[in-house]
């Protein structure tokens, strides 16, 4: 210091310490977690209905530390370092306690291992926080669990164990099934969805429907087969319906059998699968586009690659990241009647928290690609694979080109670009009643699409645009049942559409 022509000084240090509360809230919502001073604590019953969360305390130490030099001559260098001035904060929270142990509570179908081979929190090191949260959001993430909270509970001094205390959802679910296709009525039915089979995570579910949509399948997913999360998938489906424009009834069976594997802690997804399809399509007598058409049958074979890369913190609702998705699936006929073709399928869509809390407000934003490339041996579309961008894309609109106020080539195409906002409102947050998980959010929409294809590129394709509210209903082992009500700034008909998962 000398060379500054000081040579003595002045230094101050100034601690605080202060005490927090952390209130650590279900995994289902990370938003949720916040932090309030001792002195503003509230009851649980004020913050969280129903829930009593438990509490942890954490100190914390803010200081600052200003060190005033005293100048030793009068030269130049007191003017221009009259003094010397250094400010630092210190923020030091006190090492977490050394976790040497993993004890579940409250699994009692579960097996321990689908729990503990979830965690990344390392034994013999101090508990951190941050990899306590992302394990919390993977094993929330698994959708077998309605809560699940990890914690260090003290076992000696300066040692604690890590605690995952889990509420399971409920494994048996018989099910209603009713939805209502445009023009064609009402399809109801039901099925049984069998969750966290034999205790491993695996997944059943066997149902149908008769009405408007004669159906039944049998799903299975098994998400860690064997090996480093090898995931096995296989569904047996049968279709048969009228089509929503043309008079003829489309019917399919499928088989198909999938692979799958995770990379990067579960947020990459590389998976392939293999189908057996046959297709049918039959027209009424008295129709004249059945000596155009007519009757076919087709046989295809089709393999499908798909990458799935997502941050999004939790996979059911999510409030925060990003998700993105390829799928590349070629098709080929088996005999000479039958198509051969390519399907690409693209999507992404990002989320931003805009406001934290009990009942965040999240903006999402969504852009969907289908795009049917044909061959020499299929120049042309298959009827049934026929795109409706309003209704089946955009709501808003009446999957019927003809009930729409808008020419019918802008509605209906063989590829699609399909982009849209929502701002998700949580009304009543999710929270635990009877064992289950329950909430509601409201959604505000926009959505825009355009088709296009060999006769009219995407250049010249001009949008259809809808807007309009909805409400997202969280029940088990679903994603969201969802209630859309929108209309279009051309007729301004209000049409409502009802489906088991959001939009994007």
């Amino acid at each position: 210091m000398p060379a500054y022509g000081v040579n003595r000084a002045i230094c101050i240090s100034l601690t605080k310490t202060v005490t927090f509360h952390v209130q650590r809230w279900p995994a289902g919502d990370v938003s949720r977690r916040s932090i309030i001073p001792l002195s503003k604590k509230r009851s649980p019953d004020q913050v969280r209905p129903f829930l009593f969360p438990l509490l942890r305390t954490m100190h914390c130490s803010i200081g600052c530390y200003a060190c005033l030099p005293i100048p030793a001559s009068k030269g130049l260098t007191n003017w221009l370092l009259p003094f010397l001035l250094g400010t630092t904060w210190l923020f030091a929270q006190a090492e977490g306690p050394l976790i040497t142990s993993v004890v579940v509570e409250g699994n009692r179908v579960t097996r321990e291992h689908i729990i503990t081979r979830e965690l990344s929190h390392p034994l013999n090191q101090p508990f951190d926080s941050s990899l306590a949260r992302d394990d919390r959001n993977r094993l929330y993430n698994l959708g077998i669990f309605e809560w699940v909270d990890l914690y260090p509970r003290p076992t000696a001094p300066g040692e604690a164990a890590l605690v995952v205390a889990v509420v399971e959802t409920i494994r048996f679910i018989p099910y209603p099934a009713f939805y209502h296709l445009q023009d064609l009525g009402w399809a109801y039915g039901g099925g049984l969805m069998v969750t966290n089979f034999r205790g491993l995570n695996q997944s059943m579910n066997i149902g149908g429907t008769i009405g408007a949509e004669v159906s039944y399948y049998l799903l299975f997913t098994d998400p860690w087969l064997t090996g480093n999360r090898i995931a096995l998938s296989g569904q047996i489906t049968q279709i048969y319906r009228n089509h929503p424009e043309y008079s003829f009834r489309f019917g399919e069976r499928a088989l198909q059998v999938g692979l799958g594997k995770y990379f990067r802690g579960k947020t990459v997804y590389l998976a392939g699968a293999v189908s057996f399809e046959d297709r049918r399509v039959r027209w009424p007598q008295s129709d004249t586009l059945k000596l155009i058409w007519g009757n076919f049958r087709h046989r295809v074979f089709q393999a499908r690659v798909s990458i799935l890369w997502r941050t999004t913190d939790i996979w059911r609702d999510p409030t925060r990241g990003f998700r993105l998705q390829l799928d590349l699936s070629p098709v080929w006929g088996l005999d000479s009647d039958s198509p051969t073709y390519g399907l690409v399928q693209g999507q992404g869509a990002v989320f931003f928290l805009l406001r934290k809390g009990l009942r965040p407000l999240v903006w999402g934003a969504a852009l969907k690609v289908f795009h049917f490339h044909a061959t020499q041996r299929t120049p042309i579309t298959p009827i049934y694979l026929t795109q409706y961008v309003g209704g089946h894309w955009v709501r808003g609109y009446n999957v019927d080109p003809q009930k729409n106020e808008v020419p019918r080539d802008r509605q209906v195409a063989t590829s699609v670009v399909f982009t849209s906002l929502e701002l998700r409102q949580t009304l009543v947050p999710r929270q635990l009643w009877q064992q289950t998980e329950v909430g509601l959010s409201g959604v505000l929409f926009v959505d825009a699409g355009w088709g296009y294809g060999p006769e009219k590129p995407l250049r010249q394709a001009l949008p259809l645009v809808g807007y309009g509210a909805g409400l997202r209903f969280f029940i088990p082992n679903v994603d969201a049942l969802s209630l859309d009500v929108g209309t279009n700034p051309y007729d301004h008909v209000l049409r409502y559409r009802l489906r088991l998962t959001h939009k994007f």
